[in-house]
């Protein structure tokens, strides 16, 4: 193999809207946010796979308050306020990564 960039191109597109099982784990791996609409689960700030306690105690509380792109801040507008907490880490909370062997830690 040859030391250097390599840059690749691939022209592919995959419907990710049509419904839960366009993804591994269906319904634990994304959430429906509309109508015919999915998305990733927000929350998991603390880098272990899992949306728990431990992303809200041990980021959150410890960065509210605080302004800047951090963990805590969940919808990534630059300020970790209750909003992150009330609307993107309880209700997702107990998601997880559903990619098989995988942990962020």
């Amino acid at each position: 193999m040859k030391d250097g960039a390599r840059t690749e191109v691939i022209n592919d597109s995959y419907d990710f809207s049509s419904g839960p099982a366009q993804v591994y784990g269906g319904l634990s791996g994304h959430k429906k946010i509309g109508s015919g609409t999915y998305g990733m689960v927000a929350g998991n700030g603390y880098p272990d796979a899992i949306i728990d306690a431990l992303d809200k105690t041990g980021l959150w509380s410890v960065q509210a308050g605080k302004k800047g792109y951090r963990e805590g801040d969940m919808d990534m507008n630059g300020q970790v306020n209750n909003k992150d907490k009330n609307e993107y880490w309880l209700p997702n909370s107990g998601y997880g990564c559903q990619v098989p062997g995988f942990t962020d830690n």
